[in-house]
């Protein structure tokens, strides 16, 4: 269903289906700490006996949970959604750590060659490489920080 919702069959390369969850992320959730408040008393009063770091891991990894209870969240809550949704489709993805968040995906580009790319789902941002051939990686956006 979402795969149908975000755009992605119509998309032709692996990019255009990237980019095309990259937008749906970015207008089906709102930035906010509705997750917070969102559990049952049930769940809060089971996750508050976890320790600190697990309750604040369990609280927002699941994005079934992110789409259809809070429906929101920060940083870390909007790229696990994206690396979801990539993940879901198809691709290779992982979380990484570079300031905030960030969620890197491995697709094939147009001149075949299978690459990492950077998304910012937080920020709601990515960037081309200067010749505008392909979504940047991390190492192209430190190799040339004007992108």
């Amino acid at each position: 269903m979402v795969i149908t919702a975000a755009g992605i069959a119509d998309a032709k390369t692996d990019e255009e289906k990237v980019l095309a969850l990259f937008v749906w992320d970015r207008r089906v959730m709102r930035f906010g700490y509705g997750y917070l408040e969102g559990p049952s008393p049930e769940e809060i009063l089971r996750v508050s006996k976890l320790e600190t770091s697990e309750q604040w891991r369990y609280a927002i990894s699941d994005p079934v949970k992110i789409l259809n209870i809070y429906g929101e969240g920060w940083c870390d809550t909007r790229s696990r959604l994206f690396h979801a949704l990539c993940v879901g489709a198809g691709f290779k993805s992982e979380t990484v750590s570079v300031f905030d968040p960030k969620v890197r995906v491995w697709y094939r580009d147009g001149d075949g060659v299978d690459r990492w790319h950077f998304f910012d789902p937080f920020r709601s941002w990515y960037v081309y490489t200067r010749d505008r051939s392909r979504v940047a990686s991390y190492e192209d956006i430190v190799a040339d920080p004007t992108l």
